[in-house]
């Protein structure tokens, strides 16, 4: 959580030095760099390791940790940072050539990050089955929601085959 933090901060205001790449363990040691004795880390047996000030009282941890976890607004929060800075970096990393052709659009070369597709199928249903008609759903509410959070730059199929159509009927 916190590399994704971290990540979304260089990404919004340092994007030359943003790396999709960038390894935790290089964090921790530039953390430990900065800090030094005035943090530590913990390693639960269940996830990735905790960061927290050598100096705040553990009755005020525990505190705060139980808040977090309590608080579904903070985790949706989380997630949406996490699914914003996966359909960034699939944006850079996937353009349709221009002008596209038919198996351009039909290809998966331009599609949604997996991330998203699972997400919504969570979301939008129960079944870890999808039908056919669910996929089409979760595909095309994916690809509406990767053109708007990338301010409409990451064209997707559906959104030039919408405009082929339109431009048929006349």
């Amino acid at each position: 959580m916190l590399r994704e933090r971290y990540l979304n901060y260089l990404q919004s205001n340092y994007p030359e030095a943003y790396n999709p790449d960038y390894k935790t363990y290089k964090l921790k040691a530039k953390i430990q760099k900065e800090f030094g004795d005035r943090v530590k880390f913990w390693q639960p047996g269940f996830r990735g390791e905790l960061v927290y000030s050598a100096v705040l009282p553990k009755g005020s941890a525990v505190e705060t940790a139980f808040e977090m976890a309590a608080s579904g607004q903070k985790r949706l929060e989380e997630a949406a940072i996490l699914l914003r800075r996966h359909i960034i970096d699939a944006s850079k990393n996937s353009e349709l050539p221009w002008p596209p052709t038919v198996e351009d659009l039909q290809s998966e070369t331009v599609k949604p990050p997996n991330i998203l597709l699972s997400f919504l199928g969570h979301l939008l249903t129960k079944n870890t089955q999808k039908t056919v008609k669910q996929q089409r759903l979760i595909r095309s509410i994916a690809e509406d929601i990767c053109y708007c959070v990338s301010n409409g730059h990451w064209k997707m199929p559906k959104h030039i085959l919408l405009v082929h159509s339109f431009e048929e009927e006349k």
